[in-house]
């Protein structure tokens, strides 16, 4: 390290955790502090600003009087460059299905054909708060007109209405940091609320369950303490609420070029769940996604996804992907005609959410697919790992034999750790291996690429 020392032990933070990163930031930041306190030779009982006060305000809001200013359709300091619209949103799942899932097609303008667009790639999409979440901020903060105009350089050269804020910059339905409580209470003038605010704050335990097991809201919180929001200046809302920030979908479907335009589908599975708060949880993205319509205006942008698929069409590829897993695998399929594709697919009943059923039996006679039901059998569960295991001479041979590539895409929680089990399981059954080498052999082919993950929490 050319010399250097370090001052304090690594602390790696866990975005997954009950308690956010902020469970180990805590303990770094104590340390932290007293270490360079130490070399430095400054007081921690006595800082130039008073720790109760908050910090001046880093944004410049100007207002602005001119209507004729405002654009219609604006793109303000985001990072989906590429203003396209939706051409149809169609829900796929039964209506009487537990969750709603839809298939999305954008269209986005290019000036040329890009080549560097590949099966298994990802579109990112910068979502909209809905009009429910609009209309509860500007209850909550009735000084703030729609209509006003301001324009705040760091978010756009353009000048904005307060509604455009409100509808598509600031993130209020995210869950707050403890940070935010921090600054909240510094600009409380109430002593009650005040005191709540730190007391939040400082015990984590408390913001766990205020905040996070419940999954409240930023907009939440500013309801729960009205008389300091009700004080609060538009620059620090601006400033304290986090911008929306874009979502990433692997594409459903390869990018079709067509006079001057992409086509691009999205199979996305609407985020709603209840906690113990009466309202229901809702995602932001997926439910955006859900209630669009034809020619409603959406930003997107193209980019790598972490999927790649050999460039030899004789090559198998075996195709792992329950629920919504499967959307990158469609371009897969498409990209190939079906030929040499080897599908995984599972779901909870054959007729509530086979995504694409119709299309794998009439596009494609070459596609061989797998399913499993969870749900159709009450006397017996059937996950993808499970049909894994009954095709175990097809796999081993495939993927020893052959050399196929493996892919798996879906929910991170226990599927792969089983799928991954029963690939093994095959290998050595079926591959006539002992458990130590379908161990190693598994190992090698997730280090030379031939399996390949995508997952989520």
């Amino acid at each position: 390290m050319l010399g250097g020392k370090p001052l304090f032990d690594l602390q790696l933070a866990d975005e997954q955790h009950d308690h956010g990163i902020d469970y180990q930031t805590d303990i770094f930041l104590s340390d932290c502090m007293k270490k360079l306190a130490e070399k430095f030779g400054f007081d921690l009982d006595k800082p130039k600003i008073p720790l109760t006060e908050p910090l001046p305000c880093n944004l410049h809001v100007e207002t602005s009087p001119r209507a004729d200013q405002v654009q219609h359709t604006l793109k303000w300091n985001h990072n989906c460059p590429y203003q396209g619209c939706f051409t149809s949103v169609t829900q796929v799942t039964h209506p009487g299905h537990f969750q709603k899932t839809v298939l999305v097609t954008i269209e986005f303008p290019s000036s040329t054909e890009r080549t560097d667009i590949a099966p298994g790639d990802v579109l990112a999409v910068q979502p909209k708060n809905s009009n429910y979440t609009v209309e509860m901020f500007f209850r909550l903060f009735g000084r703030f007109l729609p209509e006003n105009l301001v324009k705040v350089p760091e978010v756009s050269e353009e000048v904005l209405s307060v509604h455009f804020l409100a509808a598509e910059v600031l993130d209020l339905n995210s869950i707050p940091r403890r940070s935010f409580f921090e600054e909240l209470s510094k600009l409380s003038t109430d002593e009650n609320e005040k005191e709540k605010l730190q007391e939040i704050f400082k015990d984590q335990e408390m913001f766990y369950s205020y905040c996070c097991r419940p999954r409240r809201t930023i907009l939440e919180v500013f309801r729960d303490f009205p008389i300091t929001t009700a004080l609060i200046p538009l620059e620090r809302v601006i400033e304290i609420v986090p911008r929306i920030k874009e979502r990433n979908f692997s594409m459903a479907s390869m990018a079709v070029f067509e006079n001057g335009k992409y086509h691009v589908d999205l199979l996305v599975a609407v985020v709603e769940y209840q906690t113990k708060i009466k309202q229901p949880r809702i995602g932001l993205c997926s439910s955006f996604l859900a209630r669009s319509s034809k020619f409603d205006v959406v930003f997107v942008d193209v980019r790598k996804g972490s999927f790649k698929l050999p460039v030899d069409g004789s090559i198998p590829v075996i195709m792992i992907g329950p629920g919504t897993g499967v959307a990158p695998f469609r371009s897969f399929i498409q990209s190939r005609c079906g030929r040499n594709c080897f599908l995984f697919f599972g779901c909870r009943h054959p007729e509530r959410d086979f995504y694409f059923k119709e299309e794998w039996t009439t596009l494609y006679p070459d596609l061989r697919v797998f399913t499993a039901f969870s749900r159709l059998d009450a006397q017996k569960v059937c996950y993808v790992q499970h049909r894994i295991r009954e095709q175990r001479q097809l796999v081993s041979k495939l993927i020893v034999e052959e050399g196929a590539v493996v892919y798996l895409a879906g929910n991170a929680k226990q599927m792969p750790k089983d799928v991954k089990e029963a690939l093994v399981e095959v290998l050595s059954v079926g591959g006539s291996m002992t458990e130590d080498d379908a161990k190693y052999y598994f190992k090698d082919l997730e280090r030379t690429g031939r399996f390949q993950e995508e997952v989520w929490a």
